[in-house]
């Protein structure tokens, strides 16, 4: 399994209802597997997300980045992606309401 390139990192305004990124733009494994991706906030506060986990729906892979509390905020984003065949790797990236 290979990360094609860093996941960049996500800046918005705080006054836009949401940002979204499609994580199976960064993740690819040549010999065809199914990736199972999973998510988490390391770190940081005013940011919620929702998350499309659901392999083999339009939007499968699509993280959705939600801000909370209106005001400027910050996350570390932890973002895995395995092939069920010991395939896996790890990228992180930062999230950023201004």
């Amino acid at each position: 399994m290979i990360v094609g390139s860093g996941i960049p990192d996500v800046v918005f305004p705080h006054n836009s209802k949401s940002e979204y990124i499609s994580l199976t733009d960064y993740f690819s494994d040549p010999d065809g597997d199914n990736l199972t991706i999973t998510v988490a906030i390391e770190s940081g506060t005013g940011i919620v997300y929702t998350f499309n986990y659901i392999i083999g729906t339009p939007t499968y892979g699509t993280i959705v980045f939600h801000a909370t509390n209106g005001i400027s905020s910050h996350a570390t984003v932890i973002v895995t992606a395995d092939d069920g065949k010991g395939g896996t790797v790890n990228d992180s990236f930062e999230v950023s309401v201004t």
